[in-house]
């Protein structure tokens, strides 16, 4: 929805349509979508924070717990059964995550600290795309989309999607397809909101007789 009213905004409307109930009906449903991502960052924080609450575990091995109904954390929200057979897959140091029946290894543990982590920087990353994006349409709105203004804006995101893209990449290699795939499509998308961006600050320098940048 979020992307939807940034392409009617930048490309599908014309600049003299975004104004009174078209204006504030885009910017109404734009702050239900911010408070939804920025609900789900929250969430991705929580998460994170919850794989740092953890006990060590007073056992041998993995295999002593068997028959004690424990959980085996296997990566970021993916569990198995602690049996004879999976049991022989912890090594070393053990820890128990918060007060639940799950037990993990201290590399398991790091691998999914990592992943937390990366959840909750692409989340954070993609909120601070947005806004600036927003700020982007608000300075094309008000004629001032140039100068110092537009390259500040395309400094700062190519450091953003640098960092969207390194999120990617690293869920990529961790085996999370459909995180990939999730990311590369958000990618795919931003890439034509800011096609339209161009496209719109040149059409409007064009209109007021200046060279586009």
């Amino acid at each position: 929805v979020l992307l939807l009213m940034f392409e009617l905004e930048t490309y599908v409307l014309d600049d003299a349509v975004i104004k009174g109930r078209v204006k504030w009906s885009l910017h109404g449903l734009r702050v239900v979508s911010y408070l939804f991502i920025g609900y789900a960052c929250y969430g991705y924080v929580v998460e994170m924070l919850y794989y740092y609450e953890v006990t060590a575990l007073n056992a041998a091995n993995g295999c002593s717990l068997v028959g004690e109904e424990w959980a085996i954390l296997v990566k970021l929200d993916e569990f198995v059964e602690l049996t004879a057979a999976s049991c022989g897959t912890l090594q070393g140091q053990l820890w128990q995550v918060g007060d639940a029946a799950v037990v993990v290894d201290a590399d398991k543990l790091r691998a999914t600290r990592w992943l937390a982590w990366v959840d909750v920087i692409n989340s954070a990353t993609w909120i601070l795309v947005v806004l600036l994006l927003e700020f982007d349409v608000r300075m094309q709105l008000a004629g001032r989309y140039r100068g110092r203004i537009l390259a500040f804006s395309k400094l700062t995101k190519l450091v953003l999607y640098s960092i969207l893209f390194a999120a990617a990449v690293y869920w990529g290699f961790e085996g999370d397809f459909l995180d990939f795939w999730d990311a590369f499509l958000w990618l795919f998308a931003f890439f034509f909101i800011e096609q339209n961006l161009f496209a719109w600050q040149a059409e409007g320098e064009a209109a007021a007789g200046a060279p586009a940048h």
